[in-house]
């Protein structure tokens, strides 16, 4: 009796604590004077809608870059009954599940803003158009921001901080606050390029290329720099030449960057899902691609099986197996880092069967055609609808099988079921 009571005291002071945080919160000294707090705003609401004729010469306006876009993913086929399929129908990548958007959904756009005197604090998303206000859109919408806020808090400004209210008790809470380099960097000009990880492939791909439509919209804009907050691989550099881009390049690690005039490009919420950025982005690189490489010696195949024996995680463990199998029915399996991108983006555009495991490969069904046969082999660990949503939303025929747990649990490497696949495609 005695223990239910204690039980019921102390849910009774979590209860009291947790009204209490929303009275009056005060924040920890040595916090305060360390950080600044910010609150998100819309651009919408600090900077004025102007047209493309006068954006430049209208400083805090914005115009809409791509515009919202309605969306609708059909239900995917599993090869095989696994206990994981129902999971791959809930899970949230991109803020949104397939169980979601098998009714139609409006995706937001995104737009282009002019901002006088813009400050961009290090290695952060925070545009900073005052000193305690930053735009939303550097995480996109209101809705996928607050997903991200979620999914990723350590990544995304709201650290612990020590608060007290009443002057006691002291409790943890995630708050906005964000830390002024002493460092800073004063340039008259720049587009802001950067999103959540630059380094990342897929991120790079659909996030970061996708506010290049910026320039092709605005052409004056090749001139401005682009500034970025990580510095550029041999991959990243290359795509830029690919879509044509010749933008000097500004990375200054460890600095604040105040900018006299920033170009702020944000992007649809979330891009996969916006047609208009989808379509874009293919056909910029497939044009570019088809201008210049095409008289290359590179070799398409009708059917590709891609490996994944040049990573070392998320391995499909009886992998020879299944390519063997497919080999014998006219598969060509395939190593997509000895290949150039170029040729990796054109061998996906010709190809009419897909079989590929989830990966940093699953960009290139930006690039297939419309009914394209894919199946997708997925670690159990690890479901991810976004490959999904990228082709569906471009035509493909896309299945799905989910392999079986192995015993590695760090590598996420896993088996999958040969026989049942080899069915599917006979």
């Amino acid at each position: 009796m005695f223990y239910k009571f204690l039980q019921f005291k102390n849910k009774l002071k979590t209860l009291i604590d947790w009204f209490k945080i929303y009275l009056n919160i005060e924040y920890d000294q040595k916090i305060s004077s360390q950080h600044n707090t910010f609150e998100f705003i819309s651009t919408k609401k600090v900077l004025t809608n102007t047209n493309k004729k006068f954006f430049l010469k209208t400083k805090n306006s914005w115009i809409t870059l791509f515009p919202d876009a309605n969306c609708i993913i059909k239900k995917p086929k599993f090869i095989y009954k696994n206990k994981n399929n129902k999971f791959f129908m809930t899970e949230k990548n991109s803020s949104y599940s397939i169980n979601d958007l098998i009714k139609q959904k409006k995706i937001s756009g995104s737009i282009l803003a002019n901002i006088k005197n813009a400050k961009i604090i290090n290695n952060t998303l925070l545009v900073m158009v005052e000193k305690n206000l930053a735009l939303i859109e550097g995480y996109g919408d209101f809705n996928w921001a607050k997903f991200k806020f979620n999914k990723w808090p350590d990544s995304h400004h709201y650290p612990n901080a020590k608060i007290k209210y009443f002057k006691k008790p002291i409790i943890n809470k995630r708050i906005k606050l964000y830390l002024e380099s002493k460092k800073i960097k004063k340039i008259q000009k720049g587009i802001y390029f950067s999103t959540r990880n630059d380094d990342q492939v897929y991120h790079w791909i659909f996030d970061n290329l996708t506010r290049l439509y910026c320039l092709d919209k605005i052409t004056k804009l090749k001139s401005y720099p682009l500034i970025v907050k990580n510095k550029l691989s041999r991959f990243q550099i290359e795509t830029l030449k690919l879509l044509g881009v010749k933008n000097k390049i500004i990375y200054e690690p460890n600095k604040d960057i105040e900018v006299d005039n920033l170009i702020f490009p944000s992007i649809p919420s979330p891009p996969i899902l916006n047609i208009n950025s989808l379509n874009w982005l293919r056909n910029k690189f497939l044009t570019n691609i088809n201008k210049k490489f095409l008289d290359k010696n590179y070799h398409f195949y009708d059917k590709i099986f891609i490996s994944r024996k040049d990573t070392n995680h998320r391995n499909i463990i009886n992998e020879e197996d299944l390519s063997f199998e497919l080999e014998k029915r006219g598969y060509k399996t395939l190593e997509l880092s000895k290949l150039d991108i170029a040729n990796q983006i054109l061998i996906f555009n010709k190809a009419k069967k897909i079989i590929i495991p989830h990966g940093a490969s699953g960009i290139h069904l930006l690039f297939i055609k419309k009914k394209t046969d894919i199946i997708e082999i997925q670690s159990p660990e690890q479901l991810n609808n976004s490959l999904y949503m990228i082709s569906t939303n471009l035509g493909g025929n896309h299945k799905i099988a989910i392999g079986t747990n192995s015993l590695d649990k760090k590598s996420y490497n896993y088996y999958v079921d040969v026989k049942k696949i080899i069915k599917n495609i006979d």
